[in-house]
């Protein structure tokens, strides 16, 4: 889900559950929580708007517990073998949008992963958990 003040239609309305690509990740169908998207769209003042939101989480976590804004201190990063890059991917000060300006186009490694995807065989794979700030 998104945090407020985003409208909560677009992460638990039980239209959404079915679709493909959107927020209602859990495919959420609750007319309760139907009820009070329907609700906080027509609620203007800030009070009311928290005091629907409140009762929204308290639905979803009572019939699908769900980590709301939950994010992992740490950054997935996944690319085609065909880059040279610092031996710890990126800086110690820095994180995963650095690496366009750190990485280069590598023709040796490009000509690997070309043959690799003809015939099936594996690349070497780097060391997958990085610390560059250790």
């Amino acid at each position: 889900g998104l945090n407020s003040p985003l409208n909560p239609e677009s992460s638990w309305s039980s239209k959404l559950a079915d679709e493909k690509h959107n927020n209602n990740l859990p495919g959420l169908k609750h007319s309760r929580v139907d009820e009070l998207c329907r609700k906080y769209d027509v609620t203007f003042d800030r009070e009311g708007q928290i005091k629907l939101i409140r009762e929204i989480d308290s639905i979803i976590f009572r019939v699908h517990p769900y980590a709301l804004a939950w994010y992992a201190n740490f950054n997935r990063v996944l690319y085609w073998n065909k880059f040279g890059h610092p031996k710890t991917y990126f800086s110690k000060i820095g994180d995963y949008r650095g690496i366009k300006s750190m990485w280069w186009r590598d023709s040796d490694k490009e000509k690997s992963l070309d043959k690799a995807m003809k015939d099936g065989s594996k690349l070497p794979a780097g060391k997958t958990i990085q610390k560059p700030w250790e």
